[in-house]
């Protein structure tokens, strides 16, 4: 777990932003699209981030996920 002041953060993305796509074929694990009527949505860019000061950030491991029931 990444823990800090997210307002130290900056983020540089490309000029040609975000691309969505929507697929109406594909499996994921045991999902299947078509065979339920699906579709999926598949969204991607490129940007970088720094950190404009390190020290007000901190890692936290050991950190994990409570199960659902």
């Amino acid at each position: 777990m990444i823990v800090g002041d997210f307002s130290q953060v900056l983020i540089g993305m490309r000029t040609s932003g975000v691309r969505i796509q929507v697929l109406d074929a594909g499996a994921v694990g045991s999902t299947n699209a078509v065979s339920q009527m699906l579709r999926w949505v598949r969204a991607f860019l490129r940007a970088d981030m720094v950190l404009m000061q390190e020290t007000f950030f901190s890692k936290l491991a050991g950190v994990q996920a409570k199960e659902r029931r």
